[in-house]
């Protein structure tokens, strides 16, 4: 669904806080997934998540979950929050 160009990815400022509540040995598994999985094709990569969170899409690495939010017109993802598959959609 791609048409070869890269997507660029930014943070919010909960997804940057989301990180420091996991635990440092899945870090390098999350920023590997969001900076070289992700951004090839993030329709591939994500499932789209159901309402009240339907504008939303989740990424798996492991038990951990990454929710993103897709800008399809401007080839924007932006990250909102990782987190264990437990605590990710509170």
């Amino acid at each position: 669904m791609t048409d070869g160009q890269e997507w660029q990815v930014l943070w919010t400022s909960e997804g940057w806080r989301s990180l420091k509540h996991v635990p440092p040995r899945v870090l390098p598994a999350i920023v590997n997934f969001v900076n070289e999985r992700l951004v090839l094709d993030p329709w591939r990569t994500t499932h789209a998540l159901h309402s009240p969170l339907d504008n939303y899409r989740s990424g798996r690495v492991g038990s951990y979950r990454v929710m993103v939010k897709i800008d399809t017109e401007n080839k924007v993802i932006y990250v909102v929050k990782a987190a264990y598959h437990a605590d990710v959609y509170r």
